[in-house]
């Protein structure tokens, strides 16, 4: 006869601990303010990079306790016996005959009441508006800014090694469109007339408001018929790093262009056709290059521009 009892880990504690945290949770939920103060009246907002008209709703706290909750204790270890039979054995006429038996020892639990806290709370929600039309205090402004790092000049046909460009238009209220954006790497002209593609990534992050906006333009970026394919232990890559900081509350951009850039080749930034920034190795067939053995092969860029 096998006496083994079921076994069962006792759960007590853990149920203690549970209904503690949820106590605590109900306090913190009731008792605290939210952590931002919620803008209720529409306006417009960027929400996961775009720009969204409407206002917040303020979610809810709601909850209650679930008073039938609760767990089986094992840890008493009260029960009885139970018997169990097996392996029945028949005559050739299909008649019982006789059969095993065993006792079991079962564990009877005992149902502890363990009320919890159902935590019904929802979140705050954005609720979009239909934008107001024909706002005649709103007025917008358009931009286009255009980042090229160009093949020297001598070089026919020019072409560019990297290029960006991005159009927006903006209004008062920091409403922003985005019409352009380009982002794409160039060619050169190799040997016996073959089309050579530019290797290597460049990127162009960017955040608009109603009187400004910071574009970061950075890239490494190298052409087939660089030093490197012939010299590995140069780095002939072109790499560069810009920040390009705009204030427009007239709708006449100004501002600067700060970080750094290789030497060569060149750089040309433009702003609504003005010139924001530019640097060139060569500026014409025939010009004495830009040593590029100088040990300091960074330039660093510190350029303010204005449309006058």
């Amino acid at each position: 006869m096998n006496n083994t009892p079921i076994q069962s880990t006792p759960v007590f504690m853990h149920a203690c601990i549970k209904r503690m945290l949820a106590a605590v949770a109900l306090i913190i939920a009731l008792t605290c303010p939210h952590a931002k103060a919620l803008e209720s009246s529409p306006h417009w907002e960027e929400i996961d990079g775009v720009s969204r008209y409407g206002y917040w709703q303020e979610g809810s706290t709601a909850g209650y306790w679930d008073e039938t909750a609760g767990y089986w204790d094992y840890s008493a270890g009260n029960g009885h016996f139970e018997t169990i039979y097996s392996n029945p054995v028949y005559d050739e006429e299909g008649n019982f005959v006789s059969e095993d038996s065993s006792q079991l020892w079962v564990l009877d639990p005992e149902w502890v009441s363990a009320p919890q806290y159902v935590d019904q709370s929802t979140p705050d929600s954005w609720l979009d508006l239909e934008p107001p039309q024909n706002d005649q205090d709103s007025t917008k402004m358009s931009f286009g800014v255009i980042l090229e790092v160009s093949n020297p000049y001598q070089e026919e046909p020019p072409g560019f090694r990297a290029r960006a460009w991005l159009e927006w238009t903006v209004d008062d209220q920091g409403k922003y469109d985005v019409s352009n954006y380009v982002v794409e790497l160039g060619s050169r002209l190799g040997p016996f007339g073959f089309t050579l593609n530019n290797s290597g990534n460049q990127e162009l992050i960017y955040t608009i408001n109603a009187e400004d906006a910071h574009l970061h333009w950075s890239g490494h970026v190298w052409s087939p018929l660089d030093l490197s394919v012939y010299l590995p232990w140069t780095d002939a890559a072109v790499d560069w790093d810009l920040d390009i900081l705009m204030d427009y509350p007239s709708g006449i951009p100004s501002g600067s262009v700060i970080g750094v850039h290789d030497r060569f080749p060149n750089f040309h930034i433009s702003i609504n056709g003005m010139k924001a920034y530019e640097f060139a190795t060569f500026l014409r067939a025939g010009d004495s290059p830009v040593n590029l053995l100088d040990s300091d092969l960074n330039i660093q860029v510190s350029n303010i521009f204005k449309d006058s």
